[in-house]
C-alpha cells in the first residue's frame, strides 16, 4: 500500500496546518492520496485542474494560529535532520526492542542540549 506521505500529511495538520490531496478519484493510482484522505482529516481533496486555483487561494491567507508542536514531531523532525539519533532519542518515539543496546551514559553536549530544547521545538521551527 502506498501510505508514505500519510504520516507527513498528519504531522502537518497536528501542528496547524491544512490538508490539501489530489482527489483519489482523479488519479491513475489513488492508493497514496487515498491513504490520506482515510486516515487524515484531509481539507481539500480537488482534481489536478482544480489545485493550482485552490493552492493560488490559499497560498496569500494569513496563517491561523499555530499551536504547540507535539514533543513527538519535534522528535521526529531532529532524528530525520540528522541532529538526534541515538538510542537515547530513537526510544522517545516508541517502545525499544528487546534487540536494542544501552545507551552510553557520555553524549555529545550539543546533543544534550538539542534534546532539552526540543519542548520549545526550535529544531522543527528553523528555516
Amino acid at each position: 500500500m502506498l501510505n508514505d506521505g500519510t504520516g507527513g500529511l498528519e504531522a502537518i495538520k497536528r501542528c496547524g496546518g491544512l490538508a490539501v490531496i489530489h482527489d483519489p478519484g482523479d488519479v491513475a493510482e489513488p492508493e497514496m492520496p487515498g491513504s490520506a484522505q482515510h486516515h487524515v482529516g484531509v481539507d481539500h481533496a480537488e482534481s489536478g485542474a482544480e489545485l493550482g486555483t485552490l493552492l493560488g487561494q490559499l497560498a496569500p491567507s494569513a496563517p491561523g494560529p499555530a499551536p504547540d508542536i507535539p514533543r513527538d514531531v519535534c522528535l521526529e523532525a531532529a532524528t530525520a535532520a540528522e541532529e538526534l539519533g541515538d538510542m537515547t532519542t530513537e526510544g522517545q518515539l516508541g517502545e525499544l526492542s528487546r534487540f536494542s543496546r544501552t545507551p552510553r551514559s557520555s553524549k555529545n553536549s550539543s546533543r544534550k542540549a538539542l534534546l532539552e530544547n526540543l519542548g520549545s521545538c526550535a529544531i522543527a521551527r528553523r528555516s
